[in-house]
């Protein structure tokens, strides 16, 4: 796959702007497009829609807030995802403090779509290899995958932000994809909801008042949740055969629950710290359970409801 960096080097349609209140549309139909732009400033809005496979967009919207930016990559025929393949994406955001946060919102429909590491815009490393990066406060981040074997990720540094994932639905499910999340800051939400199988899902937050939570529909998912410092929390709901959440805490106060159904499924919850209460509800046959708390005051609770054959 051709990367981000490569059409960075020779892009074929940059957009650059610098004040307050611009709106940039770019609509690409075909293949092998690219697309960066740049804006700088405050109430900013870009709008990238690309129809087609191997297309490449990047959006940087900085020292501002109340930005808005949205890519749309894939096909718009109904049904199969084939025609909307193989495109790289990537949105980077940056609120200077002084008003409300940002909005970045990506929308794939495809199969192979992936984030575009973004270090050629000379941005350091660690905001690198996103989909989605937002620095400040008030920050909102949404992505909605339609589509099989695609690479997604979301990272925010602030507080009091918000990220949310949405892949697959009931009628068109969704295999095959990892999505990556990531929040450094007070009081972040993330959730998380899959339709399909063999997803996998990462969430990490750093701070206080974090809540995460997962819902997988299929077999063969994972969760993966570590949170860290205080008054966490997470929640992983999962339906099928063979799923598997694992709950990671470090601090005081935390709460972890896994609720699944189905059969063969795994739950795995470690807490470390004071206080922390992890409950875990199986319905159905084979699932396995294991709870491992470190500190005082920890309380486990572990139900697990067999069908009788």
């Amino acid at each position: 796959m051709k990367t981000l960096a490569a059409f960075l080097i020779a892009f074929s349609l940059p957009v650059l702007v610098f004040a307050q209140g611009n709106l940039s549309t770019v609509d690409q139909i075909g293949g092998d497009n690219q697309t960066t732009v740049t804006q700088g400033g405050a109430l900013l809005i870009s709008d990238v829609d690309q129809i087609g496979a191997w297309n490449k967009a990047l959006v940087k919207q900085e020292t501002g807030y109340k930005d808005n930016a949205t890519i749309w990559q894939g096909s718009t025929l109904p049904g199969p995802f084939s025609g909307g393949s193989h495109n790289d994406h990537a949105i980077y955001q940056k609120n200077d403090g002084n008003g409300d946060g940002n909005t970045a919102v990506i929308q794939l429909k495809g199969d192979y779509n992936t984030y575009g590491p973004i270090t050629p815009l000379n941005f350091v490393v660690p905001y690198s290899d996103w989909s989605i990066y937002q620095v400040g406060h008030e920050n909102s981040s949404t992505q909605m995958i339609f589509g099989n074997y695609n690479l997604t990720s979301q990272a925010q540094i602030g507080s009091g932000n918000i990220a949310t994932m949405n892949i697959g639905m009931s009628a068109m499910p969704s295999n095959s994809n990892k999505s990556a999340q990531w929040q450094e800051g007070n009081g972040n939400i993330t959730v998380m909801m899959m339709i399909g199988m063999e997803n996998e899902a990462y969430n990490e937050q750093h701070g206080d008042g974090n809540k995460s939570t997962v819902v997988q529909a299929g077999t063969k998912n994972k969760a993966c949740v570590s949170q860290f410092h205080d008054n966490n929390e997470s929640l992983v709901s999962q339906s099928g055969t063979e799923n598997l959440a694992i709950h990671k805490q470090d601090g005081m106060d935390n709460y972890a629950n896994t609720n699944q159904s189905g059969c063969h499924n795994d739950s795995w919850v470690e807490q470390i710290g004071s206080l922390n209460i992890s409950n875990v509800t199986q319905d159905g046959n084979m699932h396995e359970s294991d709870v491992t708390q470190h500190g005082s005051s920890n309380t486990a609770t572990v139900t697990q409801m067999s069908a009788i054959p």
